[in-house]
């Protein structure tokens, strides 16, 4: 049995200037792609993708904040998650993807 990763991409702007028009600096917003229930962020330069909710209580991040120090804060416990590296403490981590607005 040979598995085979698929890399799928969805375009959300036609350019830079719209793309920052729509997704302003370190606010947080759902995307479905597919059967993927997704967060998106743009944190200076970068846009981030994670998965929508935290390891802990499995609440939508969606509904937390993006802090200043590049940090997705979760709703209901106030759990910070890195969104270079996903990582967050003692419950491990979520799904992080970090790339460039172009």
């Amino acid at each position: 049995m040979r598995f085979v990763e698929v890399t799928r991409w969805v375009k959300i702007s036609s350019n830079a200037v719209e793309f920052k028009k729509r997704i302003p600096q370190q606010k947080i917003y759902k995307l479905g792609v597919g059967k993927y229930n997704l967060c998106l962020t743009r944190y200076d330069d970068k846009i981030y993708a994670f998965e929508n909710r935290c390891p802990h209580q499995l609440m939508e991040l969606t509904k937390g904040v993006c802090s200043d120090d590049r940090k997705v804060i979760c709703p209901w416990h106030r759990f910070a998650f890195d969104l270079e590296n996903g990582k967050g403490g003692d419950l491990g981590g979520i799904e992080t993807t970090a790339g460039r607005t172009v």
